[in-house]
């Protein structure tokens, strides 16, 4: 089987092409929030490509060079949210890249198992702003460990608001766990 590629085209820098990308100001957790929801906005989007190219790598080694560049550089821009954060006092005791690694195997599993091959739920979909909530969530009670950040709690709370069934507030989780 020949050599297979990313096509240029496809590669892309999350902060350049997402609309809801953080400001330079933003704090780090906010960014690495962000960044978990524009993957899996961009993995929704293209999920049977990227199934189909998680599945390839584990069986041809022609695609296992483009799954470890995917993986890359989610991983890479994960950890310099990392290391901003541990300037602020977050996470101080996590190695950067190994935290990373983590966050982002669990957020590309869970795309996979909950819409790709519906493992855990198989009657189910998780709908998309649901399980963005759900990783952005974990993600920054991983990070935050219960320590405040004003900013991670209100982009937060924007994931919550588009969340909720109109007219119905969701429970906070301010405060728990976080």
């Amino acid at each position: 089987m020949g050599k297979f590629r990313i096509p240029d085209g496809n590669r892309h820098s999350p902060r350049r092409c997402c609309t809801c990308k953080p400001s330079e100001e933003s704090h780090p957790l906010v960014g690495i929030a962000v960044g978990t929801e524009m993957f899996v906005r961009d993995y929704l989007r293209h999920q049977v490509d990227v199934a189909g190219i998680f599945q390839a790598a584990i069986i041809d080694k022609s695609f296992a060079a483009p799954w470890q560049e995917i993986r890359s550089h989610g991983i890479r821009l994960a950890a310099d949210y990392v290391v901003e954060a541990q300037k602020l006092g977050f996470a101080t005791d996590l190695d950067p890249e190994l935290a990373a690694s983590v966050l982002c195997g669990m957020i590309e599993l869970s795309c996979y198992n909950w819409n790709s091959l519906r493992l855990d739920f198989p009657d189910r979909t998780v709908g998309e702003e649901e399980l963005i909530f759900t990783l952005v969530t974990l993600v920054l009670s991983c990070l935050g460990r219960g320590r405040e950040c004003a900013e991670a709690d209100a982009y937060l709370e924007t994931l919550r608001a588009r969340l909720a069934p109109a007219g119905k507030k969701r429970a906070s989780t301010r405060g728990k766990g976080r």
